[in-house]
């Protein structure tokens, strides 16, 4: 559905020549705070099932535009920001940070389909000086836990990246001591096959790792311990180091 947008507070007056565009397409809600907590676009603590939603534009130098199921962030190209977006309808969204000088925009990082529901919730840290290392982190479920992390289009995660967020994602499920111990001592173990030199026997003890780990959250998911959405990231981080094997 579309959603309409209406601000009780005057668009600042920007310097068109040195600004960064972050845009959303569909299904999300976007805003930004800068570095003193100031905050542009639309107000997360609204009832976001009314037609007409307010925006806000405290932001120095900052606008915030929407055309139809699109949201533009228009943000002065010095410091840091903290982004989000909450889901407000299912589908992927599209995420673009261009660059606008001289009346030219310029295309930075984009990142393209990113699964989306009326729980997810996104947050990313932009700094101005370095756009392009911008990563989303993903909470599918709205319960404070990062799922997934976002990478601009076409970027290939290193073994180690992958190997941290596996850990990372591990960390954050609400499981009994003993089972996470156990599940990480396997992820410690996959680390060190990724040393081992030989390339056949890095690969087959890789892969006998990887099954056995599957075979531990697929357990784990069937007894209810961990949720479907949990079990499915997981299962795509084990697929992604498996193909690094």
């Amino acid at each position: 559905s579309v959603v309409d947008f209406v601000t009780t507070t005057k668009p600042s007056v920007t310097d068109i020549d040195d600004q960064l565009i972050v845009s959303t397409h569909s299904p999300v809600i976007l805003g930004a705070y800068d570095s003193s907590g100031n905050f542009t676009g639309v107000d997360f603590t609204q009832n976001i099932s009314n037609d007409v939603l307010e925006i806000i534009s405290d932001i120095p130098g900052s606008s915030f535009k929407a055309y139809g199921g699109s949201q533009y962030l228009f943000l002065p190209k010095d410091g840091t920001y903290q982004l989000m977006y909450h889901g407000i309808g299912s589908g992927s969204t599209t995420v673009e940070i261009d660059e606008l000088a001289n009346d030219v925009t310029t295309s930075i990082v984009k990142y393209t389909d990113i699964p989306t529901a009326t729980s997810t919730v996104a947050t990313f840290e932009l700094n101005t000086s370095a756009p392009q290392n911008t990563k989303i982190l993903l909470d599918t479920n709205g319960d404070g836990t990062t799922d997934s992390v976002i990478r601009i289009d076409g970027y290939v995660p290193t073994t180690d990246e992958l190997l941290a967020e596996l850990k990372a994602k591990v960390n954050g499920l609400a499981l009994q001591p003993v089972l996470k111990k156990s599940f990480l001592a396997q992820v410690s173990i996959l680390e060190q096959i990724f040393k081992i030199e030989n390339n056949k026997k890095r690969k087959l003890a890789g892969e006998i790792n990887i099954a056995l780990l599957k075979l531990e959250i697929q357990a784990l998911q069937k007894k209810g311990k961990i949720s479907n959405t949990d079990s499915s990231v997981i299962i795509n981080l084990l697929n992604q180091i498996k193909n690094k094997l």
